[in-house]
């Protein structure tokens, strides 16, 4: 009779490691294409399609540049404290729920939360050009707060 062999310690961390990784990466991804959404609003909403286009090249347009640039810097930063403030008192949540259920579940709710994320983003750069856009990036960093966001994974 043959004993089976215990289960190797990489084999069960493969998987979650996997998973973190590309929940990391899209995370990071989804960072640098709301960053491009919001400008790219911003001045749609500032100025026409055409100035826009030109804006890096002339040099007559850097003060209208400048104030797309703060206002951009702004927008970015509601969304990261938007994101912030919840996810710092969500995570203690998803903590102690690890620890009485399992660690799967917390990491397969954050990711199911950053698809939606992903949905709401995606959602906004059809309304591209539009305040509503703004307004759903923000409903968007609220939404993947409650997720928990990348907290969960680091730690």
């Amino acid at each position: 009779m043959v004993e089976p062999s215990p289960p190797r310690l990489w084999h069960a961390l493969l998987p979650i490691c996997l998973i973190c990784f590309l929940y990391l990466c899209s995370f990071f991804l989804f960072v640098c294409a709301t960053n491009s959404l919001i400008y790219s609003t911003v001045c749609l909403l500032r100025a026409n399609a055409s100035i826009c286009a030109e804006i890096d090249q002339n040099k007559s347009l850097i003060t209208l540049q400048e104030s797309i640039q703060k206002e951009s810097s702004q927008w970015a930063l509601y969304g990261t404290l938007s994101f912030a403030i919840i996810a710092c008192f969500i995570s203690p949540i998803y903590g102690s729920l690890s620890d009485t259920k399992n660690r799967k579940l917390p990491i397969v709710l954050t990711i199911c939360n950053a698809i939606l994320t992903g949905l709401i983003i995606t959602i906004a750069s059809i309304y591209q050009g539009s305040q509503l856009c703004l307004i759903l990036y923000l409903v968007a960093n609220v939404v993947n707060g409650f997720g928990g966001g990348a907290l969960i994974l680091i730690s």
